[in-house]
């Protein structure tokens, strides 16, 4: 059903290159099919791209052994009907991960379970392993010395980059800037974006919640060089296939452009490309001020985003997210414990995990902010507790309150987060957490008294004075909370 939706995608795709693409068509297009689904379907989508919804089914045990029958049953279907021809030859290989329930259940998860979907996903994933990676990657999984040179340098300079912390609900994003890799081979792009699908596809919070795609265009940067080839039928069709390909959901795409001519063309062929996922884009025109505004309103941390006004790319958590790969994909391949490694060793953390380290952006990380939100909770009590010990319970009861939810305590050790494994030392932290948090509410009162007491004074001399609030000092305070 999907294979013929990508043929019917390429004829509308090659009318419109008689039509120049034009805009207003594709919008037509993308309104009478809004207006075929429903009311619920329109508003569960809506949400979901708001991060206010996670789509995604509460899993049970019988929904998981169930759903893994049926998916077995119709990727059978697949193999007699030929249409599975990558997922017939990894079935050669007894030992092969594609038998895995761990493979299978990002399809499924991708597909919300549902099994005739994710049979298509997983064996359309399959094939484009096969035809861009040979068959290795039918016997093992795919690795990051699978790239050559050029797709190592996509991921190394920060051309398609995932950002270090997740947004507000918890889904990972991913950040294509720099022309949108499209100054290289349309067969290096889609081998690097696999690549790095696969690997964050990974973590199981990620496989439930999805993730948000950003294509980003600074203000400042040209469009592409005349020398480059345009997207022709091989690359819209093979992009096509990848997005139908991916091992997890993509819950939306935000496309951020400067207001031009070009980009307008450029937002008509990437809404053929997506298929049904094309009422999950949003537009975002004008400069990085307001694209980031307009990003902040879907819980994306906008301010993490690795492009400067200017249009250079940061690649300083490209490189940290590609050596963490290499640190993870060493140690399965050595044999070493590896599943005690992946435990401690943690490339972006959770939405219920709190993290220490200093910096602003750690601020609005989910979990610091679920935490902030404990203290101040606890601190009135904790506050005018009249013993040291009853202080100390209360902060276990912090750290009880955390892990309860299934969060954990991590800090920044040598390039990646760590977990805490030491209770004396997780309760020190929360313990000088409320104290930073006594020294802020302190210090915003003083704020108020200071103000108040000047209103004393004022026009007294017929001159009005500006009341100011020390705000750099307030946020300084706030930042140190997690700087231990």
């Amino acid at each position: 059903m999907r294979l013929s939706g990508r043929g019917g995608d390429l004829k509308i795709i090659r009318s419109l290159k008689k039509e120049h693409m034009n805009p207003e068509t594709v919008d037509d297009i993308l309104s009478k099919e809004l207006q075929q689904l429903s009311f619920v379907t329109r508003t569960e989508i809506n949400e979901e791209v708001h991060g206010v919804l996670c789509l995604s089914p509460e899993e049970t045990p019988e929904l998981l052994q169930e759903s893994l029958q049926q998916l077995h049953q119709e990727l059978s279907v697949l193999r007699q009907s030929g249409k599975a021809c990558a997922y017939e030859q990894a079935c050669q290989h007894a030992h092969s991960y594609v038998h895995a329930s761990d493979f299978r259940l990002r399809f499924l998860r991708a597909e919300l379970h549902d099994p005739i979907k994710a049979a298509v996903r997983m064996s359309l994933f399959l094939d484009l392993l096969l035809e861009f990676f040979g068959s290795n990657v039918l016997e093992r999984p795919l690795r990051i010395t699978d790239l050559t040179k050029q797709e190592m340098d996509i991921l190394r300079e920060g051309d398609l980059q995932p950002l270090p912390f997740r947004d507000r609900s918890g889904r990972r994003v991913i950040v294509t800037v720099n022309q949108f890799t499209m100054q290289y081979p349309i067969d290096a792009r889609l081998k690097a974006s696999l690549y790095l699908h696969w690997a964050l596809s990974g973590d199981l919070e990620s496989q439930r919640k999805g993730f948000v795609a950003i294509m980003c265009w600074s203000s400042k940067s040209t469009p592409f060089p005349p020398s480059l080839p345009g997207p022709g039928d091989k690359a819209f069709s093979n992009s096509s296939k990848l997005f139908s390909a991916f091992p997890w959901r993509m819950c939306s795409l935000h496309m951020c452009f400067p207001d031009k001519p070009f980009f307008h063309l450029l937002r008509s062929g990437i809404f053929l490309v997506l298929g049904e996922n094309r009422s999950r884009i949003r537009m975002h025109i004008g400069d990085s001020i307001e694209i980031q505004y307009n990003l902040s309103g879907y819980g994306i941390p906008s301010d993490q985003l690795p492009v400067t006004e200017s249009g250079n790319v940061k690649t300083k958590n490209a490189r940290q997210w590609l050596r963490i790969r290499r640190a993870l994909e060493s140690a399965e391949i050595a044999g070493d414990d590896y599943e005690l490694m992946a435990l401690n060793l943690i490339e972006c953390p959770g939405s219920k995990d709190v993290v220490f380290r200093c910096g602003q952006a750690y601020l609005s990380h989910p979990g610091n902010v679920m935490f902030r939100g404990l203290i101040e909770a606890m601190f009135q009590e904790h506050n005018n507790a009249l013993s040291s010990e009853s202080k100390v319970n209360i902060t276990w009861q912090i750290i009880e309150e955390v892990e309860h939810i299934g969060g954990r305590f991590l800090v920044w050790d040598d390039g990646w987060w760590k977990v805490m494994t030491e209770k004396q030392q997780i309760r020190s932290k929360v313990a000088i957490a409320f104290k930073d948090h006594k020294r802020r509410v302190k210090a915003m009162s003083n704020c108020q008294v200071t103000q108040s007491s000047t209103l004393k004074f004022q026009q007294q001399d017929g001159r009005k004075r500006k009341r100011s609030v020390d705000v750099e000092n307030d946020a300084t305070a706030c930042t140190r909370f997690f700087c231990m």
